[in-house]
C-alpha cells in the first residue's frame, strides 16, 4: 500500500537532515542569485560625456611598450569662448630624446573615438566589477548571520649670453605652427622666450626642463559658435583642437624607468582648465606606480543618472576636483595582450606638479591577479565556503567554552548548519531586494535585509536551540552573540584581505 506523507512528517524529515536541506537551498540560490552579465547590455557610461564639456580640454594617452620608451598622444582644445579669434603661444614639454613627433588638427570626438572611448568604457566596467566582487562576498555574511555586522560593510558596499638656438624642426597646420626646441644647459631661456613669443612668467618652469625638448605652439584660436535654435543643443558636436603625438625615452632612476607627464605647466595658464584627463596604458608584464597631485575634492567613481552611469567628477561645477580610476588584466583592441589602465581626471585645476609614472619589469602574474581573473563568480563561491567554515568552527570550538567546560552538547556543529539552511532559503528574496534597490535606496534595502535575516536567526535560536544548550537564557544569548560576532568578524577581515589582494582597496 502507498503511504501518504503528511506535512508534519515531511517537515520533521527535512529538519533532521539539515545538510540535505542546505544543499537543495544552495542549488536554488545559485540559480536565482544574479551572476555577472557577459553581454554588453545594461546601464553603461556615456563615452562621449567628456566631449560635451566646452570650456577647454587637455587629454593625454601615455602608452608604455617596455621600460625604455613611452608614446604620448595629446589633445589640446583651441576653442575660444570670447567669440573672437586670437593668436596664442604656449609650450608642451616632450621629455628626453623625443622623436617621431607629429601634429594635426583634429576634432575632439574623433580623438576620443580613436583613443579614449574604449578606455573609458573599460574603466567603468572595471568599477562595476569591483562592486560585484563586494556584493558577492557579502553573500557569505548573509549566509552565516553576518547581517548584524552590516554597518561595518557600508564602506565597502557604498587616490655670458648666448643666442637663442634654432628649432630642431617645425610643423605647420591650417591654424598653427609648432617648433621643437632642445633645452640644453647652455640655452639662453630669455632669448628663447623672446623669439618664440612665450610669456616671461614661464622662465622658471623652463629652467626645470633643461635636458628635455619642448614644443612651442603658436596657433590661432577658433571662436565658439553660438547655438542656433533648439536643435543645436541636441546635436553633439566635437571641439576643434590639436593632436600632438611623439615618442620619448624614459629617464633612469633608482625606483625604475620614469616618465614625467608635464601637468605642472598648468601654472602658466591664466585660468583653470575645465577638464584634464591623463591615461596610462601599461602591459600586464610591467609593474608601474603613478605619483600625481591631488587637487580639490576626491570625486572618483561613478553615479547613476537615469538609465546610465557617468563619472562623479562630471558634476563638479566650478569647484576643483580630481578622480582616479583603474582597470587591470583587461584586453582592448587594437592592443595585444593583457593591459593595466590608469586614469586621473582633473576639473577646474592648474597643477604645479607633474605626474610621474615609474615602470619596472614585473615578476610574473601574481596570485591576486589570477584571483581577480577568476571573476566575481569565484569570489561568490569562495566567500560562501569561507563564511560557512568560520561559522561551523566557531560553533564547534568556541561555543563549548562559552557554555562551560563541564557541559557537553552533542552535535553543536549540526546546530550551526540549521542557520545556514534557513539563511540560504532567504537568499532568493534577499537577492531580489538587494539587486533591485542597490542602485538607489541602498540604506532601505540593507535595513530590510537586517530584519529578514536577523529575525530568522533570533527565532531559530530562541525557539529551537536555547533549550538544547541547557543553560540560562542570559548565558545562551551571550554565547550566541559572541560566536556570531567572532565568526563574521573573522569573515569580514577575510573579505578586506581578499579585496586588497585583487586590487579593489
Amino acid at each position: 500500500m502507498r503511504r501518504e506523507i503528511s506535512y508534519t512528517d515531511a517537515r520533521e524529515w527535512f529538519m533532521k537532515r539539515p545538510i540535505i536541506l542546505m544543499a537543495i537551498l544552495l542549488a536554488v540560490m545559485c540559480m536565482v542569485w544574479p551572476l555577472p552579465a557577459r553581454a554588453d547590455g545594461g546601464p553603461m557610461v556615456d563615452p562621449n560625456l567628456f566631449a560635451k564639456l566646452k570650456e577647454g580640454q587637455q587629454v593625454a594617452v601615455i602608452t608604455f611598450q617596455d621600460t625604455n620608451t613611452a608614446s604620448v598622444d595629446l589633445f589640446i582644445s583651441i576653442l575660444d569662448q570670447t567669440g573672437e579669434s586670437h593668436e596664442i603661444v604656449f609650450f608642451v614639454p616632450l621629455g628626453v630624446k623625443a622623436d617621431r613627433f607629429a601634429i594635426r588638427e583634429q576634432d575632439s570626438l574623433a580623438f576620443n573615438d580613436q583613443f579614449t572611448n574604449r578606455l573609458d568604457m573599460t574603466l567603468f566596467q572595471s568599477y562595476r566589477q569591483d562592486q560585484q566582487f563586494i556584493q558577492y562576498l557579502f553573500a557569505g555574511a548573509l549566509l552565516t548571520n553576518g547581517v548584524w555586522l552590516t554597518p561595518l560593510w557600508l564602506p565597502l558596499l557604498f587616490i655670458g649670453c648666448a643666442e637663442a638656438p634654432p628649432p630642431i624642426s617645425t610643423f605647420k597646420t591650417d591654424s598653427s605652427e609648432v617648433s621643437i626646441f632642445g633645452l640644453e644647459e647652455s640655452t639662453d631661456l630669455e632669448a628663447l622666450i623672446s623669439i618664440t613669443g612665450l610669456d616671461p612668467s614661464v622662465t622658471e618652469t623652463l629652467s626645470r626642463l633643461r635636458g628635455q625638448q619642448i614644443a612651442v605652439v603658436n596657433l590661432r584660436t577658433q571662436p565658439q559658435q553660438a547655438a542656433r535654435g533648439p536643435a543645436a543643443d541636441s546635436t553633439l558636436t566635437g571641439e576643434p583642437g590639436l593632436h600632438l603625438s611623439w615618442q620619448t625615452a624614459l629617464a633612469t632612476a633608482e625606483s625604475g624607468a620614469t616618465y614625467a607627464y608635464p601637468l605642472g605647466t598648468g601654472t602658466a595658464w591664466a585660468h583653470p582648465i575645465e577638464m584634464t584627463r591623463v591615461y596610462v596604458i601599461v602591459p600586464e608584464e610591467l609593474d608601474f606606480t603613478a605619483q600625481y597631485p591631488k587637487l580639490g575634492a576626491n570625486r572618483s567613481g561613478f553615479v547613476k543618472k537615469q538609465s546610465s552611469y557617468e563619472p562623479r567628477i562630471a558634476d563638479s561645477g566650478e569647484e576643483p576636483a580630481y578622480a582616479v580610476d583603474t582597470a587591470t588584466h583587461v584586453s582592448i583592441y587594437p592592443f595585444r595582450g593583457k593591459l593595466n589602465i590608469w586614469r586621473v581626471t582633473y576639473a577646474n585645476s592648474n597643477a604645479a606638479e607633474d605626474i610621474v609614472i615609474t615602470v619596472n619589469q614585473g615578476s610574473g602574474t601574481s596570485f591576486g591577479t589570477s584571483l581577480r581573473g577568476a571573476g566575481s563568480q569565484a569570489a561568490f563561491f569562495i566567500g560562501l565556503i569561507i563564511a560557512a567554515l568560520f561559522w561551523i568552527l566557531a560553533w564547534s570550538f568556541l561555543m563549548p567554552r562559552l557554555l562551560g567546560r563541564d557541559r557537553k552538547v552533542k552535535g553543536l556543529w549540526r546546530l550551526s548548519l540549521t542557520y545556514i539552511a534557513w539563511n540560504a532559503l532567504l537568499f532568493v528574496p534577499g537577492a531580489i531586494l538587494y539587486f533591485i534597490f542597490s542602485f538607489g535606496a541602498q540604506a532601505i534595502t540593507l535595513f530590510l535585509l537586517v530584519i529578514m535575516f536577523g529575525a530568522a536567526s533570533v527565532l531559530t535560536f530562541s525557539l529551537r536551540h536555547l533549550n538544547r544548550l541547557g543553560v540560562s537564557t542570559a548565558q545562551g544569548v551571550r554565547a550566541f552573540t559572541i560566536v556570531t560576532l567572532a565568526s563574521n568578524g573573522a569573515y569580514l577581515l577575510f573579505v578586506f584581505g581578499y579585496a586588497k589582494l585583487i586590487g579593489i582597496i
